[in-house]
């Protein structure tokens, strides 16, 4: 699961992928850097959601919209 948006994370995907997988810092490296290699600060995530997060400690990920409200 990408503890950013709650999406299963398919792991056969490339890394390269925007959905693959990759490790995200919880707390950014550059607010945190004692807390780089903290085992609780390492949480999986989709490529595109970790870049998009970036290094915003703030970010909050918006839900996709639907095409109709059921």
């Amino acid at each position: 699961m990408c503890h950013i948006c709650g999406r299963l994370i398919d792991t056969t995907l490339p890394v390269n992928d925007r959905m693959g997988w990759t490790l995200d810092h919880r707390v950014p490296i550059a607010v945190a850097p004692h807390l780089a290699e903290e085992p609780g600060n390492l949480a999986p995530a989709h490529r595109g959601c970790n870049s998009r997060k970036g290094a915003n400690p703030n970010f909050r990920h918006e839900a996709p919209r639907q095409s109709r409200i059921w």
